[in-house]
């Protein structure tokens, strides 16, 4: 059904009824979704299907169009007995979109959906948590089909029974046992016997992961530390048992934990972590995972706990009033008991805080906004966001040793600033903050996701995060409107690395209030990188999935979870949102400062000697300021040796220098003491600058000037302006943007504009625009036209009407072929490829393509376009990369150009954030050009 004669800008209300064959119409026990309508060709309708058989409400994530084929079928139990309430989750092959419904009182479904390549999978009622998933069905349908499918739980023919005890035998009689297949996401779970501490728990063929934890993780006097252990099934429907037994440590001493306020009375909801690390500790050994717990209204919290040292720190609400206390440390033997009071501070009290200023600068020394965090070694931790001049101010505890950090997303592009130490004494301080963008490194977009609150509700982003809430977990009736927000803006806390993406989730009702905490539990998948992992030196057995406590800004390790390291996610149950991310204990003393540092001034530049400390030293970072007592810019990132010739002087001016030592863990020392040198000469990279009109940069080079903003494409010896930033993010946010010298000029070129590829609208016209390859703008006809190629409607920009009028209309009649510039995959395929003049080129990595646009940007196009094969495609144009060897490499007008030095490559604005790591092959494809000049 096509709803026409709207009104932009107006809300419309649907609903659908269905009549049977008396005439007897259906009622309405959902009310369909509203959708303001900005034009015809991208409405979205939620739609409400009703039948005689089947009453079930179908929902998707993500853009909609024209719903073309139906989805139907019955769901039973292993018997064939129908499981009225089953719930049924539809995903698209890369999990971009999904639809949901739920099964009707004789177990069917029914599911509208656009024509596409699908995964089914099937979700227990509430009640029969027990029911055993099968793996995920795989099928396709058609425009106009009907897909019918029989969907059944699996047999649970595999037994799994132990028991749970302490060392010396004795039951343990509040356990509980948890068992995760990773194969079908299931997880399952029983109570042990509480006299004998016995259990038995029935699953289906395949791995399983099996723990333990207490029934009530905040009164057990017990825990357990792992690891978990691995049991595995055959695949059949055979009987089959196996046995396991866990050994729980008995935890006979005990902390007493009392927290009071700076005048003496107790201090109630505050985050007690009791740890076996201290903060600022260099990695080493194993850390057991930390224990928190909450004091009571008397300000009291108990901890049990095996003999040994322990190191407590406790938070409270960030804006009380209140500093936190310093970590204590606290060693207790076998059977004894320990009563430790945690005094808070008062930030009032004289001499107690120290004002912390400073400001957030991007490498080329522009101020920018940004958040800021902060962390001390004795517990505390405090953050704030620096304003639009890059100005941020801190109170900070005197007498202790801190942790600054920054961090910035522009257009999913990720910024962070090396986290600097500072030792905070009772003097007014200064910092500055430079922040580098992480290549290769971008946040996913964020997802929201309108149900039903009586069906299964599942929320994922395209990098594989997901929320799964069950049927009345948030609500009992209406819909529920579940949001997925990938940030940056979470710090680290003493001895704690964030080593995946922070995820920010909320659930509201359909009357728009928060729900913040649910009746049962909800699942939540949170990726992580092997190769960050290895990167960090973590291992996944010390990942630590955890939620932030925004009242206290403290990370606390969730009680319930499994690290799924097939999939690399780590998986856990909460009953309760807030922001979630995945940490790990970190190495977080920063090295010692390099010693004895000199400058002199000679023909060459200034030459910058030191001595780097002898331990846990990795590389060194030179910082230059104009003035006396200001960190600078970084002019050398990182310089393995001990010494450095600053070439980029002028004659007669005073310079001043930093020097700070980086451990293998990323810590950056405090400063070494500045020194100053006044240049004798002009250095080689400036006498350059002064002599030559412009530095030799290849085609695809994007550009800027330090006292503009405006950015430019460098192009057959030009500069193009970008006159419009979703233009640059859309085209060029995978290069290097580098910030160049006034004395590199280029003549001025056209004003860049959308190429052949895009998808154009304006504000007001409701009609979406396709760049052809020729520049002319071709009208899609209709919404399934859109659809058909692969296009969606979260792609389509939104251009001015001057711009857009630019292009003139197409003369051909019906669209066939893909524009030049889409990126295309065909479903079920792993290949993608660049469309070019009605070619294909196979991109042959993942560097490749992310050297060209992000992954979002791909489109799934069905089989029956069909491109003659082109050549292989290589790295785009302005991308810094480095294989296997030692050489850096610039990539225009696709060849690879070497940079002959290292100073040459800081002395032309890059940085070695701007490199990105590709494969011999990848290089391969390009011929040499001439060496960077």
């Amino acid at each position: 059904l096509t709803v026409s004669g709207l009104t932009a800008g107006t809300m419309y209300y649907f609903a659908i009824k269905s009549f049977d064959e008396a005439g007897n119409v259906s009622g309405l026990s959902n009310a369909a979704s509203s959708q303001t309508l900005s034009g015809t060709n991208n409405a979205y309708i939620e739609q409400t299907t009703y039948s005689s058989t089947a009453t079930t409400t179908s929902y998707q994530s993500g853009s909609s169009g024209t719903m073309s084929g139906t989805v139907s079928g019955k769901i039973t139990d292993a018997q064939g007995v129908v499981v009225p309430g089953a719930g049924v989750q539809i995903y698209t092959e890369d999990y971009s979109r999904n639809f949901g419904a739920a099964a009707d009182t004789g177990g069917y479904f029914k599911i509208s959906v656009p024509a596409g390549n699908y995964l089914a999978e099937i979700f227990p009622p509430a009640g029969k948590e027990g029911l055993l998933k099968p793996a995920s069905t795989k099928f396709s349908v058609s425009s106009g089909e009907t897909k019918n499918l029989f969907l059944q739980f699996l047999t649970g023919t595999k037994t799994v029974t132990g028991s749970v005890v302490f060392a010396d035998g004795k039951p343990v009689s509040d356990a509980e046992v948890g068992a995760y297949a990773s194969d079908t996401g299931q997880w399952s779970g029983v109570r042990v016997d509480p006299l004998t501490g016995k259990f038995t728990m029935q699953l289906s063929g395949g791995k399983w992961q099996v723990g333990v934890r207490p029934q009530d993780p905040a009164a057990a006097t017990w825990s357990f530390p792992g690891p978990v252990q691995e049991i595995e099934f055959a695949k059949d429907t055979l009987v089959q048992t196996k046995t396991l037994y866990f050994a729980i440590t008995r935890t006979d001493a005990k902390i007493m934990v009392t927290t009071v306020s700076p005048d003496g009375k107790p201090l109630g909801s505050v985050t007690v972590m009791v740890d076996t690390w201290s903060s600022g500790q260099t990695s080493s050994g194993t850390r057991l995972a930390p224990l928190f717990k909450k004091t009571d209204s008397a300000g009291y919290a108990q901890f049990a706990l095996g003999a040994g040292t322990y190191y407590l720190r406790a938070y409270y609400e960030t804006d009380s009033g209140h500093l936190n206390p310093p970590e204590r440390s606290v060693s207790v033997a076998p059977g004894e008991t320990r009563n430790i009071t945690l005094a808070f501070l008062s930030k009032a009290e004289s001499g107690a805080t120290v004002m912390l200023s400073g400001t957030t600068k991007l490498e080329d020394g522009t101020p920018t906004e940004a958040y800021v965090y902060t962390w001390s070694e004795s517990g505390g931790s405090a953050q704030t966001r620096a304003d639009l001049g890059g100005r941020f101010t801190l109170q900070l505890a005197a007498n202790s040793r801190w942790h600054i950090g920054s961090k910035k997303e522009i257009g999913e592009v990720i910024y962070t600033a090396n986290e600097i130490v500072v030792d905070v004494a009772s003097t007014l301080l200064s910092v500055e903050l430079v922040l580098a963008k992480i290549s290769g490194l971008t946040l996913p977009s964020s997802v929201s996701v309108v149900q039903s609150a009586i069906q299964n509700v599942i929320a994922q982003s395209s990098d594989g995060a997901s929320v799964t809430i069950p049927p009345s977990a948030a609500a009992t009736s209406g819909t529920v409107n579940v949001s997925l927000v990938p940030t940056i803006e979470a710090g680290s806390q003493a001895n704690t690395r964030l080593v995946s993406t922070v995820y920010d989730l909320q659930v509201k009702d359909d009357a728009g209030r928060t729900i913040t905490n649910f009746a049962s539990d909800v699942e939540i998948a949170l990726p992580y990188s092997r190769a960050d992992l290895a990167a960090y030196g973590v291992s996944e057995d010390a990942l630590l999935p955890s939620f932030l406590d925004e009242t206290t800004d403290a990370w606390i390790k969730v009680d319930n979870f499994i690290v799924d390291k097939e999939k690399s996610m780590a998986v856990i149950k909460v009953r309760h949102f807030t922001r979630f991310a995945i940490v790990a204990p970190a190495d977080a003393a920063p090295p010692a400062p390099p010693a004895g540092l000199a400058a002199t001034a000679n023909s060459a530049g200034i030459l910058l000697a030191w001595q780097n400390p002898a331990a846990d030293f990795d590389h060194a970072k030179v910082y230059r300021s104009d003035v006396s007592g200001g960190l600078g810019k970084i002019i050398a990132p990182e310089v393995a040796g001990s010494a450095f010739t600053d070439v980029g002087v002028v004659a007669g001016v005073s310079y001043y220098y930093i020097v700070r030592a980086v451990d293998p863990a990323g810590n950056e020392s405090n400063n070494l003491g500045q020194v100053k040198a006044v240049a004798i000469a002009t250095g080689q990279a400036a006498a350059a600058a002064a002599t030559e009109p412009a530095v030799a940069r290849p085609d695809g080079s994007i550009v800027k000037y330090v006292s503009s903003a405006t950015i430019y494409l460098l192009e057959n010896g030009q500069k193009r302006g970008i006159p419009d930033y979703d233009l640059f993010q859309h085209y060029f946010a995978a290069r290097p943007l580098v910030t160049i010298s006034p004395a590199e000029t280029y003549p001025d070129g056209s004003v860049y504009t959308y190429q052949s590829g895009a998808l154009l609208k304006t504000a007001t016209g409701p009609t979406v625009y396709l760049i052809l390859d020729n520049l002319t703008r071709y009208p899609f006809r209709s919404a399934e036209e859109f659809l058909r190629f692969g296009y969606r409607f979260d792609a389509v920009q939104t251009a001015t009407d001057s711009l857009l009028g630019a292009f003139h209309n197409s003369a051909i009649a019906a669209l066939s072929y893909h524009a030049a510039g889409n990126f295309i995959k065909y479903a079920g395929a792993a290949t993608v490829y660049k469309i070019e003049h009605n070619t294909k080129r196979g991109v042959p990595s993942m560097e490749v393509l992310l050297s060209h646009i992000k992954i979002a940007q791909i489109l799934i196009a069905p089989d029956t376009f069909v491109y003659a094969a082109g050549p292989v495609l290589g790295l785009a144009d302005g991308a810094v990369v480095k294989g296997s060897g030692p050489a850096v490499y610039l990539i225009g007008d696709e060849q690879k150009h070497v940079f002959p030095s290292f100073e040459k490559f800081i002395n032309l604005g890059y940085s070695a954030s701007m490199i990105k790591q590709v494969t011999d092959a990848d290089l391969a494809l390009h011929a040499d050009g001439p060496v960077v000049e």
